[in-house]
């Protein structure tokens, strides 16, 4: 997710004239009343941020790096996390793979 600096609210994706942008937009009113300095609108072009984002993923990824990437990665998760979520994820996962098992060929005599 990508927030605007200046509120620190979550930027929303949108298109314009083809090229994704992120985008805040935050009313002029709320922006006086809360004394925040917001221009309406805040634009960030998507290939702005794709493109380091890329670059440093590879570099996490790499062969010598990744026992490191991985263990900073389980490090940073949560230790008092539910198991729900997934729980429920998972059950709807095997209501799913249940449900479109295909039916058995028809019995020739």
């Amino acid at each position: 997710m990508i927030y605007c600096a200046p509120c620190d609210r979550r930027m929303q994706g949108q298109y314009n004239h083809g090229d994704a942008y992120y985008r805040c937009r935050f009313p002029q009113e709320y922006a006086l009343a809360n004394q925040v300095p917001h221009p309406r609108n805040v634009y960030l072009r998507e290939d702005a941020r794709t493109g380091p984002l890329d670059t440093w993923l590879a570099s996490a990824f790499t062969p010598h790096r990744i026992e490191q990437t991985l263990t900073a990665l389980a490090d940073a998760q949560p230790l008092n996390h539910s198991a729900a979520p997934a729980t429920a994820a998972q059950t709807t996962s095997d209501h799913r793979r249940t449900r479109i098992q295909p039916e058995p060929p028809p019995r020739t005599l």
